[in-house]
C-alpha cells in the first residue's frame, strides 16, 4: 500500500497522470476500460473537493491504489513508450519540391555559377598577384626563385636515388630484357618481376627528394608547397612506371595490355603527361587557396587549367565519339553539373576499361598466343572461339570485371554523395531501386561466373579429346560419349542457371516468386506429360551410354 498526499496540486497531477495513461489503455481490453472510469470519476471528485482525505484519516480508495499497480507494471509502461513512438513515426515527411521545381532551380543555380565565373574574369590577374604577394610576406626571402630552384635539386636527389637502384639491381634487369618467354607461367612471372622493379624506383625517388627534403627545417608554409610539388612529381613518376608495366614499349613479351608498338609508346606519353597536368593542377589550386584568392577565382584558374587537360585528352586517339566525350564533359565541370559530370565519366571510361581488361587476360594467360593477334578485338574473339580459356583465365576476366564495375558504383556514387552504406537504411524510391539494381547486379555477375566456369570446363574438355579412332576401341568409345553427354549437360546448366538467376533478381526487385514458381511448376507438368515420350528417350539415351548397350 502506498501512502497517499493530500495535497491539491499533485491530486491535480494524478487527475493528468489518469487522463493520459486512460487514453491509451482503453483502447485495448473493456477490463481496463471499465477500471479506469471509476478511476476518473474518483480523480475528478478529489480535485474538487480539494483532497477531501483529512491529513490523519482514512485509508486510499482500491481504485486509486488499482490505478497505482497499473502504471507501475511493466508490460503497461512498455505499452505507453511504443504507443508513443508510433506516434511519433506517423507524423507527415516535409513536401518535397516536384521535379519540375527541382530542374528550375539547378538551372538558376547553374546561370549564377556562370554570372560569378564571368565576373571573376577581370579580378584574376589581381587575385593572383595578391596571393604572391601573401607568399611573400609569410615566406620571407623565398620567391618562385627559390621554390623552382628547391624543387629541382630534391627532384634531382630522387633521380640520383633512382640511378643508384637501377645499379643495385642491374642483373634483375638484364634478366627482364634478355629473356623471351613463350609459356604463359614464366611471362607472368617475369611481369610480376617487372613491376616489384618499377616499384622500387619508384620507392627511390620518393626516398631521394621528399623523404629528405622533410628531414630538414623549413618554414611551413614553405615546406607545404614544396612537399606538395614533389608529391606531384612523385605520382607522375609513378604513373609513368605503372605505364611501361601495361604497355612495355618495345616489349612486346612483357606487354600486358594487348596494342601494338606505336600506340603502346603513344599511350604511355600522352598518358604520363595528362596524369602530370591534373596533379599539378590540383596542387597549383590548392596552394592558391591557401594563400587566401577567391574561391570563384580559383575555380576560373581551374577550368582554364582543364582546357590544357582536354587538349591532352584529345590527342589519345580515342575515336570521335571519345573526344566529343571529353568535350562534354569539360563543358558540364565548366557548368558545375557534377552528378551529369561523373555519370558521363562512368559511361566513357567503363566499357574501355573492361574490354582492355579481357583483352590483357586473354595475352596472359592464352598459351600460345602472341600479342600482335589480340591486339584486334575482334582477332582476339575470333581466337576465344577456337582455343578455349583455362579457367583461371575465366576466374580472373570474370573477377575483374566485376571489379571494375563495382569499382564505377563507387566513383558514381562518391562523385553523387551517396553513402552506399546508408542505402539500406532509406526507404525512399531512389534509394530501394538503388539498392534492387545493386543485388540484380550482383546476382548476374555471380550467374553469369557460375555459366562461364560450366562452359570453360566443358569446352576445354571436348578441345582435349583425340580424334576419333577406330570403332570399338575403348578410348574411342568413351570420346563417343562425352561428345554426346558434354553438350547436353552445358544446355541443361545454362538453362538452369539462367532460370535462376531470373527468379533471384525478380525477388531481389521485391516481385514475389511464390506464384511464378507454382505457375512453372503447372506448366511443367503440363509439358511433361505432353513431351513424355520425348524425355523419356532422352534419359534413357543417357543411361544407355552409361551401360554400354550398344
Amino acid at each position: 500500500m502506498i501512502p497517499m498526499v493530500q495535497r491539491p496540486m499533485q491530486t491535480g497531477l494524478y487527475v493528468r497522470g489518469v487522463f493520459t495513461v486512460a487514453r491509451h489503455l482503453l483502447l485495448q481490453t473493456r477490463l481496463l476500460a471499465f477500471v479506469l472510469g471509476l478511476c476518473l470519476l474518483a480523480g475528478a471528485a478529489a480535485a474538487q473537493t480539494g483532497g477531501g482525505n483529512t491529513a490523519g484519516g482514512t485509508s486510499q480508495s482500491p481504485k486509486i491504489l488499482l490505478l497505482l499497480d497499473l502504471l507501475e507494471d511493466q508490460d503497461v509502461q512498455s505499452w505507453v513508450k511504443q504507443q508513443r513512438q508510433q506516434a511519433t513515426e506517423k507524423q507527415p515527411e516535409p513536401d518535397r519540391p516536384s521535379p519540375g521545381i527541382t530542374l528550375v532551380n539547378r538551372l538558376g543555380a547553374i546561370q549564377s555559377h556562370v554570372f560569378d565565373i564571368v565576373r571573376a574574369v577581370p579580378r584574376l590577374p589581381g587575385e593572383l598577384s595578391r596571393a604572391m604577394d601573401n607568399f611573400a610576406e609569410r615566406v620571407p626571402g623565398y620567391g618562385p626563385g627559390w621554390i623552382v630552384l628547391l624543387v629541382t635539386g630534391f627532384a634531382a636527389l630522387g633521380a640520383v636515388a633512382v640511378w643508384v637502384f637501377d645499379r643495385l639491381s642491374s642483373s634483375a634487369w638484364r634478366s627482364i630484357e634478355v629473356d623471351r618467354p613463350d609459356d604463359p607461367t614464366r611471362r607472368s612471372r617475369l611481369i610480376g618481376q617487372h613491376l616489384v622493379l618499377r616499384v622500387g624506383k619508384v620507392v627511390a625517388f620518393t626516398l631521394g627528394s621528399v623523404v629528405l627534403f622533410a628531414l630538414l627545417e623549413w618554414p611551413a608554409l614553405l615546406e607545404a608547397a614544396i612537399v606538395a610539388l614533389l608529391l606531384e612529381l612523385v605520382v607522375t613518376w609513378a604513373a609513368w612506371n605503372l605505364l611501361q608495366v601495361l604497355f612495355a614499349p618495345g616489349r612486346e613479351a612483357l606487354r600486358v595490355v594487348p596494342v601494338d608498338d606505336g600506340q603502346a609508346e603513344h599511350m604511355v606519353r600522352v598518358t604520363t603527361v595528362a596524369i602530370g597536368w591534373l596533379a599539378m593542377g590540383y596542387v597549383v589550386i590548392q596552394l592558391i587557396r591557401t594563400l587566401g584568392i577567391d574561391f570563384k577565382v580559383s575555380q576560373l584558374f581551374a577550368y582554364v587549367l582543364g582546357l590544357g587537360l582536354l587538349a591532352i585528352g584529345l590527342r589519345l586517339r580515342a575515336g570521335r565519339g571519345y573526344a566529343l566525350g571529353f568535350c562534354t564533359l569539360w563543358l558540364l565541370w565548366a557548368l558545375s553539373a557534377m552528378k551529369l559530370f561523373w555519370l558521363l565519366a562512368v559511361v566513357l571510361a567503363l566499357p574501355l576499361a573492361v574490354r582492355y581488361a579481357r583483352l590483357s587476360v586473354e595475352a596472359l594467360f592464352r598459351p600460345g598466343m602472341p600479342v600482335a593477334a589480340i591486339a584486334d578485338a575482334h582477332v582476339g574473339d575470333a581466337v576465344a572461339v577456337e582455343q578455349p580459356a583455362s579457367v583461371w583465365a575465366t576466374v580472373v576476366e570474370r573477377a575483374v570485371r566485376a571489379a571494375l564495375i563495382f569499382g564505377a558504383i563507387v566513383v558514381l556514387a562518391w562523385g553523387w554523395n551517396l553513402s552506399l552504406t546508408g542505402l539500406a537504411d532509406n526507404k525512399d524510391l531512389l534509394s530501394r531501386l538503388a539498392r534492387s539494381g545493386i543485388s540484380v547486379l550482383t546476382i548476374y555477375l555471380l550467374g553469369d561466373l557460375a555459366w562461364q566456369l560450366i562452359r570453360t570446363l566443358i569446352d576445354a574438355k571436348l578441345s582435349s579429346m583425340p580424334d576419333i579412332g577406330e570403332s570399338g576401341q575403348a578410348e574411342t568409345v568413351r570420346a563417343a560419349k562425352l561428345r554426346t553427354l558434354l553438350p547436353i549437360v552445358r544446355n541443361g546448366a545454362m538453362v538452369f542457371l539462367l532460370t535462376l538467376t531470373v527468379f533471384m533478381g525478380l525477388s531481389a526487385v521485391g516481385i514475389e516468386i511464390g506464384p511464378l514458381i507454382a505457375s512453372a511448376g503447372i506448366v511443367g507438368v503440363a509439358i511433361g506429360f505432353g513431351a513424355q515420350t520425348l524425355v523419356k528417350d532422352i534419359i534413357s539415351g543417357m543411361f544407355y551410354l552409361f551401360d554400354d548397350a550398344f
